[in-house]
């Protein structure tokens, strides 16, 4: 059952997008907000604008003239920083996830998400964005993301993962990307059947 084109899901109306996947579905907010989807999206510049008030009230006047001190580049940093996603993600760092480890096997990732993820140490640093040859990060059919990675100020967006077999996107599925400032983080979601595999590279 396709819940998302049967309209049989909870996704929130207009400002959220709802994703199918084998056997379920889950919704991701639309760019410019920030939140899980089904009860929750808000405008991102109003969520930070909240966090920053309610920091602001706590401050005591030390604290308040050393954060004065730095500037912008504190308070950009701490705009960055307050989104959940770039403080709450698994680690990905099996070297077998990098896009120059050669082999045959058929690892897949149809059951790693959803949810949040950064490619970290021997797993490289973010996805590649141009298409890869098969046979790569222990999977047979390798996935790259399509497109380029967002910068800071677009926030959370929604791109598309192809998988390599045959032809470069024979397989895709729809992530969300964020920009974090020094890395990225990406939703990523179950791949829609096995052999496909999210890949890494420096």
């Amino acid at each position: 059952v396709d819940e998302c084109q049967n309209g049989i899901h909870e996704c929130i109306k207009d400002v959220a997008t709802c994703v199918n996947q084998l056997g379920s579905y889950y919704c991701i907010c639309n760019h410019g907000y920030t939140g899980n989807g089904k009860t929750s999206c808000i405008p991102e510049g109003e969520a930070r604008q909240s966090k920053s008030n309610a920091i602001r009230v706590t401050l005591d006047t030390p604290l308040k003239n050393s954060l004065k001190d730095k500037g912008n580049i504190c308070r950009n940093q701490f705009a960055i920083n307050d989104y959940l996603e770039c403080r709450r993600y698994t680690k990905l760092t099996d070297k077998t996830r990098k896009t120059t480890y050669v082999t045959k096997n058929k690892k897949c990732d149809n059951h790693l998400g959803p949810g949040w993820f950064r490619f970290q140490g021997d797993a490289g640093t973010k996805m590649p964005t141009k298409c890869q040859p098969m046979s790569r990060c222990d999977a047979y059919k390798t996935g790259w993301l399509r497109g380029t990675h967002p910068s800071v100020a677009e926030g959370a967006v929604n791109k598309t993962v192809c998988f390599r077999y045959r032809s470069c996107c024979k397989y895709s599925v729809i992530i969300r990307v964020r920009n974090c400032g020094s890395y990225y983080v990406y939703h990523l979601i179950n791949t829609p059947e096995c052999n496909l595999r999210y890949c890494g590279t420096d």
